[in-house]
């Protein structure tokens, strides 16, 4: 009986915070992304895109008025596209995240642009896309070593043509 309860307790949170903060369409869409980045943080990747996918529905209504709302949901379908191995939808999710978007936002839309160009084994442009990314974020450290491997990587590349 003790462990039932325990397994139904991350439930309980969830819809209790549901439920305290309302139920206005930002915190539903807030809601949902949670959901899915609960599900992101398990690695069921088809589960966090079908919250995010609910995220998106519930938030089209306020992206005129908070589009930010829209480019964070962007970015979460896009970093569980990338762990899907969906880089070319990915990829168009990231094309949303605009030079007026969060800083966060920008600095890790760059980063995952690079690791898309990096498994696509386009160096040059995966170090160039780091190197975006840290001109962001310069404390970033997977940045920065990712923006080294890809330089050496793009070094040899262009040795070897």
């Amino acid at each position: 009986m003790g462990k039932k309860i325990y397994n139904l307790l991350p439930l309980y949170f969830v819809i209790s915070c549901f439920f305290i903060s309302g139920c206005g369409t930002e915190r539903q869409v807030q809601f949902a992304h949670l959901k899915g980045t609960l599900a992101w943080k398990q690695g069921d990747w088809n589960s966090a895109v079908i919250f995010f996918c609910e995220a998106e529905d519930i938030a089209v209504p306020l992206n005129d008025s908070k589009p930010q709302i829209m480019q964070y949901v962007d970015f979460a379908f896009a970093s569980s596209y990338i762990m899907q191995g969906e880089d070319k939808a990915a990829q168009g999710k990231l094309q949303h995240i605009s030079d007026g978007s969060a800083e966060v936002l920008r600095s890790q839309g760059f980063y995952q642009q690079g690791i898309i160009a990096f498994r696509e084994k386009k160096y040059a442009d995966a170090a160039a896309l780091f190197r975006k990314s840290l001109e962001v974020n310069s404390a970033d450290r997977d940045a920065k070593i990712n923006y080294e491997l890809s330089k050496q990587l793009s070094d040899k590349q262009r040795d070897m043509q």
